[in-house]
């Protein structure tokens, strides 16, 4: 995602992940999750802020809901699942993020 660009966070299909996201309020910030095929390419990304709450897609190639965010910042390197797992992986890495 570029910088200062607004682009939809869709595609989500787990039930608790779509719950979190539509719980989220304009102006929150949170943790963008790249979800890969296989456990190799699942990290979190970048820090992002919701720009539009949680809304429904119509048309054809509607693939459910999603929200709008905007990037504010990628970190210098990748934080494995597994790290966000053991509790310490953030922790360790927030200060590394690059302003988008």
């Amino acid at each position: 995602m570029a910088a200062a660009s607004i682009a939809p966070w869709d595609g989500v299909c787990n039930h608790q992940a779509i719950n979190s996201l539509r719980a989220m309020r304009r102006g929150d910030c949170c943790l963008f999750y790249h979800s890969g095929v296989g456990a190799a390419s699942r990290h979190i990304v970048s820090v992002v802020e919701v720009t539009r709450e949680w809304y429904e897609e119509e048309g054809e190639a509607a693939s459910g809901g999603a929200m709008d965010v905007r990037a504010v910042g990628e970190f210098r390197r990748l934080v494995a699942l597994g790290k966000m797992k053991i509790g310490d992986g953030v922790r360790t890495t927030t200060t590394a993020l690059i302003p988008a």
